[in-house]
C-alpha cells in the first residue's frame, strides 16, 4: 500500500520538522525474518526491493526508513512486517540549516498503523543524519574510548610497578647475599652452598655440643647417648631386675623393668642422677613379679639427706 506525495510546506524555521502524512511514500511489508530492520530504521536490502516496486519512482529517488512491527503479518507466515516511510532526496536538501529531525504528524488510516508513534519515523538518519548528531555520537565514542585507555593505562602503570617493586626486591636479595658470603669469605659461592654449609655446621654444633640436659634449647634434640649412659651409671648393681625398655625422649627417660618379689629394694637402691628428677614409680604385679614402670625427668639436684644432723 503506498500513498502519493505532495510538496511540503513552507519550511519551518524549528529544530524539529514535523509534515503531513501526504507528505511521505508509504508502504505496509512483509520481509523474511533474516531480514529485520536495525535499530537505525535502515530498510533491509529484501524490504528496499519490495518498496521501490509499490512506489512511483526509483530507489536513488527517495530516502527510506522502517519500523518493525509487533507479531507477524498473517497467521502462520515466518516473516517480519514492517512500516516503510520514504520522501524524496531532493526534499531533504531543502530542510534548514541545524533541523535535527524529520518526522509525519501522523499515519494514513489506510496503513493499520495503529499504536505507532509517528515520531519513530526519524527521516534524518544515515546519510542524512545532522552534523550535531554526528558530532555528539563521536564525542561520547570518544568519551568512552578515553574513559578505557584511561583504565587500561592504570593498569598498565600498575603492572610495570609491580614488576620493578619484585625486581627491586630480588636485586636487594642478591646483595645481602653476596655481602653475607663475602663476610664468610666464600665470594664465589650461591645461596645452594650457604644452605649446604649451614647444614653442616649444624650438624657439627649437635655433635660437639656438651650442654646438660637443663640448658640444651627446647629444639635441639637430646644426646640420648649420654643420658642412656647416666641412666646406666645409676642402675643397682648387683641386681636381679630385668629391663623391659627404655624410652629417651624430649620428656626424660622413661623405664619399664621386671624385679622378682617385692620392688622396694631396686627402687630404693635406683640413683637418681645430678641434674634429675624420679617421679613416683608405678608398680603392677605380675605373677610372682612386680612390674615397675619408672620416669625420670631433667630438673634440679636432688637434695641428699646423707651425713645431715639429726
Amino acid at each position: 500500500m503506498t500513498t502519493a506525495i505532495q510538496e511540503p510546506p513552507p519550511q519551518s524555521a524549528s529544530l524539529r520538522v514535523q509534515w503531513d502524512a501526504a507528505m511521505f511514500y508509504w508502504a505496509r511489508l512483509e520481509v523474511p525474518s533474516t531480514g529485520r530492520a536495525n535499530r537505525a530504521g535502515i530498510v533491509p536490502a529484501a524490504g528496499m526491493q519490495q518498496f521501490v516496486d509499490q512506489v512511483p519512482v526509483s530507489i536513488e529517488e527517495v530516502h527510506a526508513v522502517c519500523v518493525q512491527v509487533n507479531g507477524q503479518a498473517e497467521p502462520g507466515s515466518l516473516g517480519t512486517r514492517l512500516i516503510v516511510c520514504a520522501v524524496p532526496r531532493d526534499q531533504l536538501d531543502r530542510l534548514p540549516p541545524g533541523t535535527v529531525s524529520l518526522t509525519p504528524g501522523a499515519f494514513p488510516r489506510e496503513l493499520g498503523a495503529e499504536g505507532l508513534d509517528p515520531t519513530a519515523f526519524n527521516l534524518l538518519i544515515g546519510e542524512f543524519e545532522p552534523v550535531a548528531a554526528r558530532q555528539a555520537r563521536a564525542r561520547k565514542r570518544f568519551a568512552v574510548a578515553a574513559v578505557a585507555g584511561m583504565l587500561a593505562g592504570i593498569v598498565a602503570i600498575g603492572s610495570v610497578r609491580r614488576a620493578n617493586h619484585a625486581e627491586l626486591v630480588r636485586t636487594e636479595a642478591r646483595k645481602s647475599s653476596a655481602a653475607l658470603l663475602a663476610s664468610l669469605d666464600m665470594p664465589r659461592a650461591t645461596l645452594a652452598d650457604l644452605h649446604a654449609e649451614r647444614s653442616r655446621l649444624d650438624m657439627f654444633a649437635r655433635a660437639v655440643s656438651g650442654e646438660s640436659p637443663l640448658s640444651a634449647g627446647k629444639d635441639r634434640p637430646r644426646d640420648a647417648a649420654a643420658e642412656l649412659q647416666q641412666v646406666l651409671a645409676a642402675w643397682p648393681t648387683p641386681s636381679s631386675a630385668k629391663p623391659q625398655s627404655i624410652s629417651i625422649g624430649s620428656e626424660g627417660v622413661l623405664l619399664s623393668v621386671l624385679v622378682p618379689g617385692d620392688a622396694g629394694a631396686f627402687v630404693s637402691a635406683l640413683v637418681v642422677p645430678d641434674g634429675w628428677k624420679l617421679d613416683e614409680p608405678s608398680l603392677a604385679a605380675v605373677g610372682l613379679q612386680t612390674r615397675v614402670n619408672l620416669r625420670m625427668r631433667p630438673g634440679l639436684k636432688r637434695a641428699s639427706t646423707e651425713g645431715a644432723p639429726r
